[in-house]
């Protein structure tokens, strides 16, 4: 036989749960648990039981009733003793300016210490009642992931045994759903479908009553978690400010750097401006004989770890004039400069862009040899290299 048993103090609404459940699988009979208080307490004061397609659904009386401690504590045992039965244990606590209740937790770690099996203890923890304030926290759309995250971290640890996050489900509470009278939400029937059921308990000690000491250590574990996880926060919110300000740091050196070379660039126009009237000038006077009018020509130039061979059809170095076409792997370019002693300044074109180069000539026996470095634009540049030889 399979048993569904909640555990939890009262006004938690197990019974109420319970019941919608029983609705949920077709039960038709009348409502059979109980929910709410009475001036003489909870009105849960001993283990109920409903059978419904071979599953027992039970709800037990919360543990920290001062007069009915000792039968509330015989009566989960017993629950939890169901001859026979494979058991699926739910603990049903609520949560109060984000935090779950210390008599809940004390609750859940007194109980799940008197069970014992043949391997680790297979339970849910359904935090039930969740006020709208905590819940935009939790889940809202300014909420943190990190608040879910302590908030079942302190669950997980208070409990005193190994429990995973996903059988943690918060529940939110009526009040906040625009009037509409309380129904469990469908996510909260498929946490409780989705916790497993326990083998047999091989034994399940007496029940101990929670008194006040035992609330003042869990108050104690809980403080010292809840200040271990505002140090953690605050670590983790330093961190975050320090790479906030590393990120600016970076980002205006970059802006820094981009703006000195759109500085070379403008300087590099100028010259290339000067050096050009320098040519018209040049053009008036006497021609010079060709430096290079009829050879070989082979160049490359570099960006970052490529290289690129260009093919030169034809090169020109006459009266201080650079001209030349050729192909590359873009496609045909032009060359159209100058140079002026050992100093070389040209354009390259071609369909996509237009890049400046700028390097020094050297005139050998053979030929020539023209080395630089090239730009375009603020960011994109490299180094080139070009060889003629005369035919």
């Amino acid at each position: 036989m399979k048993a569904i048993l909640l555990v939890g103090n009262p006004r938690r609404g197990k019974s109420s749960i319970l019941n919608a459940l029983l609705k949920r699988k077709g039960y038709r009979g009348d409502v059979t648990f109980k929910a709410g208080m009475t001036f003489a307490g909870a009105l849960t004061q001993e283990f109920q039981c409903v059978q419904h397609d071979g599953v027992s659904y039970g709800d037990t009386p919360g543990l920290t009733d001062p007069i009915r401690q000792q039968k509330a504590a015989s009566e989960i045992k017993r629950g939890l003793e169901q001859e026979g039965a494979f058991i699926k244990l739910v603990f049903v606590v609520t949560i109060q300016q984000g935090m779950v209740l210390y008599e809940d937790l004390t609750t859940m770690k007194t109980v799940l210490d008197a069970i014992h099996g043949d391997s680790s203890i297979e339970f849910g923890v359904l935090v039930n009642q969740v006020e709208e304030e905590v819940w935009d926290a939790l889940f809202g759309d300014f909420g943190d992931v990190q608040n879910l995250k302590d908030s079942k971290g302190l669950i997980q640890q208070a409990c005193g045994h190994k429990l995973d996050p996903s059988m943690i489900h918060y529940e939110p509470k009526a009040a906040f759903k625009r009037g509409k009278p309380w129904a469990p939400t469908k996510e909260l029937f498929q946490f409780i479908e989705s916790v497993p059921f326990n083998s047999r308990f091989t034994k399940v000690d007496e029940i101990k009553a929670v008194d006040q000491r035992a609330l003042l250590e869990m108050q104690e574990l809980v403080t010292s978690m809840t200040k271990a996880l505002e140090e953690e926060r605050k670590a983790r919110q330093k961190e975050a400010k320090e790479m906030l300000k590393q990120h600016e740091e970076e980002r205006k050196a970059r802006l820094k750097e981009a703006k000195e070379m759109q500085k070379q660039h403008e300087a590099l126009q100028r010259k290339f401006a000067e050096l050009s009237s320098q040519l018209d000038a040049a053009k008036a006077s006497e021609p010079e004989a060709p430096l290079f009018d009829d050879g070989s020509v082979t160049g490359k130039y570099k960006e970052m770890f490529m290289t690129t061979r260009m093919t030169f059809y034809s090169f020109s170095l006459k009266s201080n004039i650079l001209q030349a076409e050729g192909t590359e792997d873009n496609g045909p370019f032009t060359l159209d400069g100058f140079y002026f002693h050992d100093k070389v300044t040209f354009y390259k074109r071609n369909y996509f862009n237009k890049t400046i180069h700028q390097g020094t000539l050297e005139v050998t026996s053979t030929g020539f040899i023209i080395t630089g470095r090239w730009h375009e634009g603020i960011f994109k540049n490299g180094s080139f290299k070009i060889k003629g030889t005369h035919e």
